[in-house]
C-alpha cells in the first residue's frame, strides 16, 4: 500500500503546476492589484526680452493599474497641462485644484499667479518700470512626458504686460495710516512685502526695523496707499499692479 502511495505522489509531482491549478488540485492566491506611478518635470520660465528670467520647476505624476510606464508618464504630462491651462486661464484667482496633489501635481510654485509673476519679474529687473513678459514651459522626463507629438515645450503667454510700481521698495520711508493689520515679525521687509502681495486687500505695506539686535521687526498692511514720508528705520512699498 505504501509503495502504491509513493508511486502516486511521484506521479503527482510530475504534473505541471499550471495543470494542477487548472484542475483545482492546488490553490493559487489571487494576485494583488498594483498601481504604477511615473513622473515628469515642468519648468516655467518668465521674463522680459533682454532682461533677467525667473525659473521654477515642479512635478506631475501619473498612475496606472497595469505596467505601462509610458502611459503613466503621458498621464503625468496631462496633469501638468491641466494645471497650467486652469491657472493661466484665471491668473487673478487662487491656485486651482488642478495644481495640487489631488491632481498629482507637486511643488507648484504659484499661489496667486498674477501677483507673484509681477513681484518676481519686477524684483529681478529693477529699474524697469514696465515689462512685457514672455512666459513658457519646458518638459523633462522619459518617453511619454512629451506625448505622441514629441512636445518638449510651449508658450504660455507672450507680451504679458507688468507695470512695476516705482514705490515698490522704498528704504527710509514710512506711509502712516490706512492700516488693517499689523504684527511682529522676523521676516524682514521682504516678508512684509510678500505678505502684502499674498493678500487681495493689501495695497501697501510698511516695515520697521528691530530696535535691538536680534529683535523683532514690525509690519503694517494697508488697504490704501498713504502719503510717503521720509523716516529712518522704516521701509515701505506699494503693491505691484498687473495689467
Amino acid at each position: 500500500m505504501s509503495y502504491n502511495t509513493s508511486l502516486a505522489v511521484r506521479a503527482f509531482r510530475r504534473v505541471p503546476l499550471v495543470a494542477l491549478i487548472a484542475a483545482g488540485l492546488v490553490y493559487a492566491p489571487a494576485a494583488q492589484a498594483r498601481d504604477y506611478t511615473r513622473s515628469c518635470t515642468a519648468t516655467i520660465s518668465f521674463g522680459p526680452s533682454g532682461g533677467t528670467y525667473v525659473r521654477h520647476s515642479f512635478t506631475g505624476r501619473g498612475t496606472v493599474s497595469t505596467y505601462r510606464p509610458n502611459t503613466a508618464r503621458e498621464k503625468a504630462r496631462r496633469n501638468i497641462d491641466e494645471c497650467l491651462n486652469a491657472n493661466f486661464a484665471n491668473p487673478n484667482g487662487l491656485r486651482p485644484n488642478a495644481c495640487t496633489t489631488s491632481n498629482q501635481v507637486y511643488n507648484y510654485p504659484f499661489r496667486r499667479l498674477h501677483q507673484e509673476l509681477a513681484l518676481q519679474a519686477c524684483n529681478a529687473n529693477r529699474g524697469r518700470p514696465n515689462l512685457r513678459l514672455g512666459i513658457s514651459v519646458t518638459y523633462d522626463g522619459d518617453k511619454g512626458c512629451t506625448l505622441d507629438n514629441n512636445s518638449w515645450g510651449r508658450t504660455l503667454l507672450s507680451n504679458y504686460q507688468v507695470n512695476c510700481a516705482t514705490q515698490n521698495y522704498e528704504p527710509g520711508t514710512n506711509r502712516p495710516g490706512m492700516d488693517y493689520h499689523d504684527y511682529d515679525t522676523r521676516g524682514g521687509w521682504q516678508g512684509c512685502q510678500a505678505r502684502c502681495e499674498s493678500e487681495a486687500r493689501c495695497e501697501a505695506w510698511v516695515y520697521k526695523n528691530p530696535t535691538t539686535p536680534g529683535g523683532l521687526g514690525h509690519c503694517w498692511l494697508k488697504d490704501g496707499v498713504p502719503t510717503a514720508q521720509p523716516q529712518r528705520n522704516f521701509t515701505s512699498g506699494v503693491k505691484i499692479q498687473l495689467h
